[in-house]
Order: C-alpha cells, then sequence, then structure tokens
C-alpha cells in the first residue's frame, strides 16, 4: 500500500487466484481486503509413466513434482514396429514366443531364436544336383533329416513303355504286354567245305573236320536252336545221323561275334556208326550275323538243316 497526499493508494495486480488459498492480501485489482483462492498443493510428487495420460493438477507446489525415467527406455529393449515415449522399437527385438523350430529344423552352422532361446541348427546339407538313376535296388536320393541346395532328379526313361515289358513282369508299375516275336524256322541243304575247316575235333577217330556253314534267316534276332541232319543210307541201321545243337540264345543283330563260346550244343546220333559227325573242342558253333558255321566229318557232303529262331 503507498500514500499519496495524506491518503491510501493501493496498488498491485494480483487477484485471488494469484495467491494461496486463505491468505489474505490488498491490491488494485481488488475492492479492500481479498482472500486468495489458488489451491496449496503442498509438497510435490514423483509421476511414473503408465499407458494413459497423467495430470499434475493446477495450485501451489511447495516442492518440485517429477516425472520418472527409465535407463531401460532405449530402442534395443523395444519391439520391432513399436514406439515408446518416442522411441521407436529395434528391428532385432522380436516376439518369438510363437516360433516352433528345433535344432533339427535349421541348417547346420545356423542360428534361430524360438521362444526367447537362442537355436543352434544341426540339419545337415548336401550340394545336389545330381540325377538318380533308377536300378533293381532301390536307392537313396537324399539321406533324412538333409537340405538339398539344388532339385535332385530321378531319370525317366522313354523305352519305360508296356510294349517293351515282358508280359506277366511290372517295372515301375508299368505292366508288360510284350510276349517276344513269333518263334519260325527255316530249313535248307548246304554242302561241307572240301578242305579242312576252322575246328578241332575233341572225340572221334577223326580229327580233320569242315565248314557247313548254314545262313542266318533274314530278319532273324535270336536262334534258338540249329538241327543238322546226314543221310547215309545202307541197311536199316546206317539210316542218318543228327546233330542238335541247342543255344540259350544269340542275339545276331550285335554284330559279329567271337567264332568260339558263342552256340553251344552237342551230338546225338541214331545210330552206332557215328560218321558223319563229331564233337567239336568246347562243343561250340560259330555264328556271325549272317552265317551260322557248323563243324561236320564229311568233306563235300550234302547236309540238311532246320534253323529255329526268332
Amino acid at each position: 500500500m503507498g500514500f499519496f497526499g495524506g491518503g491510501a493508494v493501493v496498488k498491485g495486480t494480483a487477484t485471488t487466484v494469484d495467491v494461496r488459498a486463505n491468505k489474505t492480501f490488498e491490491s488494485a485489482q481488488q475492492s479492500g481486503v481479498a482472500t486468495g483462492a489458488l489451491a496449496d498443493n503442498g509438497n510435490g510428487t514423483t509421476i511414473t509413466p503408465t499407458t494413459t495420460n497423467q495430470t499434475v493438477v493446477a495450485g501451489i507446489w511447495d516442492t518440485a513434482n517429477t516425472v520418472e525415467g527409465d535407463a531401460n527406455l532405449v530402442t534395443g529393449n523395444i519391439k520391432s514396429g513399436v514406439s515408446i515415449f518416442g522411441v521407436a522399437g529395434d528391428t532385432n527385438v522380436v516376439d518369438t514366443s510363437a516360433a516352433t523350430a528345433a535344432a533339427g529344423d535349421v541348417r547346420t552352422g545356423k542360428t534361430a531364436f524360438v521362444a526367447g532361446a537362442e537355436v543352434t541348427g544341426s540339419l545337415a546339407e548336401v550340394a545336389g544336383g545330381n540325377t538318380v538313376t533308377p536300378t533293381t535296388t532301390a536307392q537313396t536320393a537324399i539321406a533324412a533329416a538333409t537340405i538339398a541346395d539344388a532339385a535332385i532328379g530321378v531319370a525317366g526313361d522313354s523305352n519305360l513303355l508296356a510294349a517293351n515289358i515282358k508280359s506277366g513282369v511290372s517295372i515301375f508299375g508299368v505292366a508288360g504286354t510284350f510276349s517276344g516275336p513269333a518263334v519260325q524256322q527255316s530249313t535248307g541243304s548246304a554242302v561241307a567245305a572240301s578242305t579242312a575247316g576252322t575246328f578241332t575235333a575233341s572225340v572221334g577217330s577223326s580229327t580233320t573236320l569242315y565248314d557247313l556253314v548254314v545262313p542266318v534267316p533274314s530278319g532273324a534276332s535270336k536262334i534258338l536252336a540249329v538241327i543238322v541232319t546226314a543221310w547215309l543210307g545202307g541197311g536199316i541201321n546206317n539210316i542218318g545221323e543228327v546233330a542238335v545243337f541247342t543255344p540259350t540264345g544269340i542275339e545276331t543283330g550285335a554284330g559279329s561275334p567271337s567264332s568260339t563260346g558263342i552256340l553251344g550244343g552237342g551230338v546225338l546220333s541214331s545210330t552206332t556208326n557215328a560218321n558223319y559227325f563229331r564233337a567239336e573242342a568246347g562243343g561250340n558253333l560259330s555264328l556271325t550275323t549272317t552265317s551260322i558255321v557248323v563243324p561236320v566229318e564229311q568233306a563235300s557232303t550234302t547236309y540238311y538243316y532246320t534253323v529255329v529262331y526268332q
């Protein structure tokens, strides 16, 4: 309060909301003595942030109000994609609680986090890129619990057809219908060579054998048997002799085979006087793609033959 010309002059700009509650004052803004209305809140407090906003009420505080901080409020502690009080989460902080992978589900040497724990992989790996060709036994294309870094092929074959598989046989689920070519025969006669042939007799009185050349029938792919006969004439005990050669089957389309070890056979004689056939050493014939050479004992003699073939 000031004094001017013997009278009191009241100055000041405070109003009731500027003065602590229950305290009196005078000011140019008030008429007479006024009582303050500013709330007296006493001492301040510490506010801990939460998920909702909090308010520090208006009024007078005798001590400071503090908003708590936390040293853990950093990027590395906040989930990726989330921001807390302006701090963005780290992309490496993710929720792994729903993860189900085990070591056997992760490549060897690689790590993953599952339910908050680090898992080191044990899943083996192979390069792959190879092709497995089917055989008569099962093969492992890729072992269990193994990663192939490239595709593994299983070979196919355009010849895996029913028409190429023996009837009654199934190969990889394809039932065969092939019954083989019909058995045929070809007959004729030929004259044995007049000079010693390519064979050596192993039994019998004669040591010299002669070549009887029998033609391979046109279109034959397999010789099943060669039957050769010779006519002796004479009495009832000298009717003739027959030689039957029965191989297991020779493919004639594969070029010219060796001169030995091809057609195995033997001599069957209808008489005790076997003068027209002798077993050749090893019991073999000579076979090429065009002819069958039969060892015989009589030179320049006509022999009759039947070739059984497919």
